[in-house]
């Protein structure tokens, strides 16, 4: 169902697209091959007809001369409806030329409105992550995260997956972001909205061998935080609505500062930008307020921002902040889309299939088509 809803969704999307083309700005990349094509079905078309002409007059092939019949039994506007099969067949073979011709578009820009939200996340690689287990048994829920290993940092890097996937569940066009951090923040995928570019992103990172080799052992995160929302000013969407950041760590880390600058003012201009901070906290078997933790500092700390700190006790408990935060995270945003060299056959290509789909499944289902003329 969900691979269904998904197909639907990218039809709509192309057919939006395609609304808004501009067909004087295409451009061709195998246009001679599609003249050629052109020519060789005039030519197989004209073969035919005179073929049929010359059958036609053929002995024995002439037609019967009949009585006229009453004027009540001349065929009247169903006669013109017959010919709507051919019509589609032709339309989608004129949409079919196109799509085989390669066209696409220049460097264009696109004022863009989705469905969706602006989205940071934030993944804590630290060597406090790499530490001990997780405890990855579900009990209440029947979602599954994909953790390859019990070290905390696999499932921190499974619930970020999860929380993915869900925005492609969902039918968003998120513009997400990447930062991985330690002792220091390292921006691994900026702003895109191509979902299958972030995950690939974190399972890459999420290899061992990859792990192994990131020797941030420290946890800042305020400096991940004070880089995030820096990457938010880059792009010029700290000031736009629609912005979220998703922490994904165990929270093991008392530094308030960074570069001079206190956690609180860094904060504040989250929470001025109205920027709000979820903080998936993955420490296994420790409830919101443990001793252990610092949720007294962290949890307050982003609930100024609008966000939340979720305790991460267990998965089950990953997987719910994950869903929540999914709801949540609803809305519009509006960005700038620049491409310089856009391909735009799959419109065609999709028109051509379903005025050919049409075509058929009126013949197939209603009697009055299956005559012509």
């Amino acid at each position: 169902m969900e691979t269904i809803l998904s197909f639907i969704r990218l039809c709509g999307r192309l057919l939006r697209d395609g609304w808004n083309l501009d067909w004087m700005k295409l451009h061709f990349s195998h246009g001679d091959e599609a003249l050629a094509a052109v020519f060789a079905l005039a030519a197989l078309a004209a073969i035919a007809f005179f073929v049929g002409r010359l059958s036609r007059n053929t002995p024995g092939r002439a037609g019967i001369v009949l009585p006229a019949l009453l004027s009540s039994l001349t065929p009247g506007s169903g006669r013109r409806a017959r010919r709507l099969p051919a019509v589609l067949l032709l339309a989608g073979l004129f949409f079919f030329l196109i799509a085989l011709a390669d066209p696409y578009t220049t460097f264009i820009k696109q004022d863009v409105t989705n469905p969706g939200r602006r989205i940071l996340i934030l993944l804590d690689a630290s060597g406090s992550m790499g530490g001990g287990s997780y405890e990855n048994r579900f009990k209440k829920t029947t979602t599954t995260l994909k953790v390859r290993y019990v070290e905390p940092f696999y499932t921190a890097a499974a619930a970020a997956e999860y929380f993915v996937r869900a925005r492609m569940k969902s039918g968003y066009q998120d513009l997400i972001g990447l930062i991985e951090f330690g002792d220091e923040s390292y921006i691994i995928s900026p702003f895109n909205t191509d979902y299958e570019n972030v995950l690939t992103s974190i399972r890459l990172l999420s290899e061992p061998e990859e792990y192994n080799r990131f020797n941030d052992s420290g946890t800042r995160i305020a400096q991940a935080i004070n880089q995030g929302v820096n990457l938010f000013k880059t792009f010029s969407f700290l000031k736009s609505a629609g912005n979220v950041m998703v922490l994904i760590s165990d929270g093991e880390d008392m530094q308030v500062e960074h570069e001079g600058r206190k956690l609180d003012d860094i904060l504040a201009e989250s929470s001025k930008n109205k920027v709000p901070i979820f903080f998936i906290r993955t420490a296994s078997n420790k409830p919101l307020g443990h001793p252990s933790t610092h949720d007294a500092l962290w949890g307050p700390a982003v609930e100024k921002t609008g966000g939340k700190l979720y305790a991460g006790a267990n998965a089950d408990v990953i997987v719910q902040a994950c869903d929540e935060i999914n709801k949540i995270a609803a809305g519009r945003i509006q960005y700038t889309r620049y491409s310089a060299r856009t391909p735009q056959f799959p419109f065609f290509a999709l028109v051509a299939t379903l005025c050919w789909s049409l075509a058929l499944a009126l013949w197939l289902v209603f009697r009055l088509f299956r005559k012509f003329p």
